[in-house]
């Protein structure tokens, strides 16, 4: 970025020792000279996932809240960024290395765009035993990725929009998404790779089934703005 903007990289985490340091590394790794700084919200884990956040010393901002969900978890974050720019990322997702980098090259090439998407691709946790693979679905074709991990966004916009909805427990960026889109944010998809998303056998869908029926909820409210 030609004036140098400061990134703020919200990752929500509830037990995710096994996958989080791999996904802060992934932000670390950032081609580019972008100021960024990263900050954990863990939304109450009892696992080592505190331990593993600190272990990164002062690159990361530690906060802890009593469990309450994956929108209170990034609005928190939100609520703690300095940034003029913000980007998510789930504690089990990674960034390709020149995610940031080309965002925030087209971002100098179109200053009005107020969030910038990129592709996403699924893939399976290396480390699961093959019994756990095979009742995993992983469609690994490359895909356009309106989802959090790939979305940077000027946080003037993002409070434009509003905070993710506390009331979901699924689909909470899909709803948010929708939103933008009504009030008519200026977006682009980028052609490329930026983000891959983790299956594993501790997926919140999978843990949580009942969390689906938020989705109906989202459409549902979707389907009322547009009326």
């Amino acid at each position: 970025m030609n004036d140098q903007k400061l990134v703020s990289v919200v990752i929500p985490v509830y037990n995710r020792e096994k996958y989080l340091a791999q996904a802060i590394q992934s932000v670390l790794n950032q081609k580019g000279n972008i100021s960024r700084n990263i900050i954990i919200i863990d939304d109450g884990s009892t696992d080592k996932s505190a331990e593993i956040a600190k272990s990164f010393g002062d690159c990361i901002t530690y906060i802890y809240q009593k469990q309450s969900g994956i929108s209170a978890a990034r609005n928190a974050g939100v609520m703690a960024s300095q940034g003029e720019l913000i980007a998510f990322l789930d504690s089990d997702d990674l960034w390709m290395e020149n995610k940031l980098l080309l965002q925030a090259q087209a971002l100098d090439s179109d200053p009005s765009l107020d969030v910038i998407f990129g592709h996403i691709q699924q893939f399976i946790s290396p480390e699961l035993p093959d019994e756990a693979k095979a009742k995993l679905v992983c469609d690994a074709t490359i895909t356009q990725g309106y989802h959090a991990s790939t979305m940077l966004i000027k946080k003037q916009s993002f409070l434009k929009v509003g905070f993710f909805d506390l009331g979901l427990r699924a689909g909470e960026f899909i709803d948010w998404y929708n939103r933008a889109k009504n009030l008519g944010l200026k977006s682009c998809m980028l052609q490329d790779l930026l983000a891959m998303r983790r299956l594993h056998d501790t997926n919140y869908g999978i843990l949580e089934r009942k969390v689906y029926s938020d989705y109906f909820k989202m459409l549902k409210k979707a389907m009322e703005r547009k009326k």
